[in-house]
């Protein structure tokens, strides 16, 4: 599996890693909100030990949150609140890059109805995170032998992969409609 590249926002590094909003490897992405263009989400934090040195090139607006720092990798869209007492930090918002319409702001994450890799295959929906994804969905569900530990950092999502699109009826209709769909995505740029 291709590593994802470090995440760069106003010249800091984030290291790459599971995605906090989908935990699948590398940015997601989703329909931009305004245009339904192709679009990354990020989380608009990254979170570290305060007992440890932030890594070298991490700066920006920074607080201590309970044994972490936070830092805030969008300032100007989204500002850290400190969640209530008691409460946990929920990873229901994004900030959406668009590559369309160059919006760049917040926005409650909705999976599947804001996947811009999504599939409606006989009432049932599929998604995929991003093109990586995707390209392993299509990959698994060709192959024979659908072994998931071929594909690491997807294995828990191929493993859940609902059984209506696994079973021999169906497969072929949901390897041509992700065919089609990276064919499509990779004619457009995306």
């Amino acid at each position: 599996m291709k590593r994802s590249a470090p995440t760069v926002v106003n010249n800091l590094r984030f290291p790459a890693m599971p995605n906090n909003l989908t935990g699948c490897m590398g940015d997601p992405v989703v329909r931009c909100p305004i245009c339904a263009g192709y679009a990354q989400v990020d989380d608009p934090f990254s979170f570290y030990s305060a007992k440890k040195a932030l890594p070298d090139g991490i700066e920006g607006p920074s607080h201590v949150w309970g044994g972490r720092l936070v830092v805030e990798k969008y300032p100007s869209v989204a500002k850290w609140t400190t969640p209530e007492k008691g409460e946990g930090y929920k990873h229901n918002k994004g900030v959406v890059r668009c590559a369309v319409c160059h919006h760049i702001g917040l926005h409650e994450i909705s999976w599947p109805n804001d996947a811009y890799y999504r599939w409606d295959i006989r009432g049932n929906t599929l998604w995929a995170c991003n093109r990586e994804h995707a390209e392993a969905i299509l990959s698994f569900l060709s192959s024979k032998e659908r072994d998931e530990t071929r594909y690491p950092g997807f294995e828990k999502s191929l493993r859940k992969l609902p059984t209506e699109f696994i079973t021999a009826k169906v497969r072929d209709d949901v390897v041509k409609a992700i065919t089609r769909t990276l064919a499509e995505d990779k004619r457009a740029g995306g």
